[in-house]
């Protein structure tokens, strides 16, 4: 599908999902204020970033065809799932106890990552087994400056970095019923900072307004995962996150773009 096809497509799906919004009720009635936001100015962090998914482009998840893809397309930042075989070998794969040689071994997808010399690595711990081998394995490929932490609970947390030190997000979940509390959202975030994290990383449908400003008030960032529709995207994009993971980068690159245009 060329470039010029692919705008007009998304062009008249939005157009439709405006116009539903404007004239139907019921099941419709959230596309208004889909356009409301679509139509404000949009307000991203400077060094805000695209993270492609694991298993970004429709290919298959944590697959050396799947990484190799993310790195030949440039996107800022490719994640991969970290856990480990029984006898210890760092594994990319989305399973906390993969059998013996199931899944991509650490070592190759780092290989392929260190084919670019910008992409930074969203390393998703699903084990924390042998961390200090992980951490060899980033030094030798020269790749530990460009390496970070996601799938860290308060638990994990001096576990995963005692023997792998790299910076590291809280994966956290929110409380549904006061996160538009500004009091909520600030105590959040110092939470956050008084444990060294560089923010947090979570379920997209977790984030609201202000615990996005709370958190940015305290120089933490705010990574969201995983937005994969075009709705959703806007939704989030208007929140004004510094990180947005999805398995359609191409996509959400194309709205931020194009963002307000009609």
């Amino acid at each position: 599908m060329s470039a010029k096809i692919g705008t007009l497509i998304i062009n008249t799906a939005l157009a439709v999902w405006f116009s539903l919004g404007s004239f139907l009720a019921g099941p419709f009635a959230g596309l208004g204020d889909l356009q409301k936001n679509w139509e404000k100015p949009l307000d991203l962090p400077e060094n805000y970033t695209v993270t492609a998914h694991a298993g970004a482009m429709g290919l298959p998840d944590n697959s050396a065809l799947a990484i190799k893809a993310a790195v030949q397309a440039g996107f800022d930042i490719i994640e991969i799932d970290l856990s480990f075989w029984p006898d210890g070998t760092p594994v990319v794969i989305h399973d906390s106890e993969p059998a013996q040689n199931k899944g991509l071994p650490l070592d190759k997808a780092l290989a392929i990552i260190a084919q670019s010399d910008k992409a930074q690595i969203n390393v998703d711990c699903k084990s924390s087994k042998n961390m200090a081998e992980v951490y060899r394995l980033l030094l030798a490929y020269g790749l530990e400056e460009r390496a970070f932490f996601t799938g860290v609970v308060e638990e994990t947390t001096q576990e995963i970095i005692r023997d792998c030190p790299l910076p590291y997000y809280l994966n956290c979940k929110t409380d549904p019923k006061r996160r538009n509390d500004r009091a909520y959202a600030r105590d959040l975030a110092e939470k956050v900072k008084a444990g060294g994290y560089l923010g947090i990383n979570c379920n997209f449908n977790e984030a609201s307004p202000e615990i996005v400003e709370a958190m940015q008030e305290q120089g933490l960032l705010v990574s969201l995962w995983t937005v994969n529709k075009s709705t959703d995207m806007i939704r989030v994009l208007s929140l004004g996150p510094d990180n947005i993971t999805t398995k359609y980068p191409h996509r959400l690159i194309w709205l931020i773009e194009n963002w307000g245009r009609k």
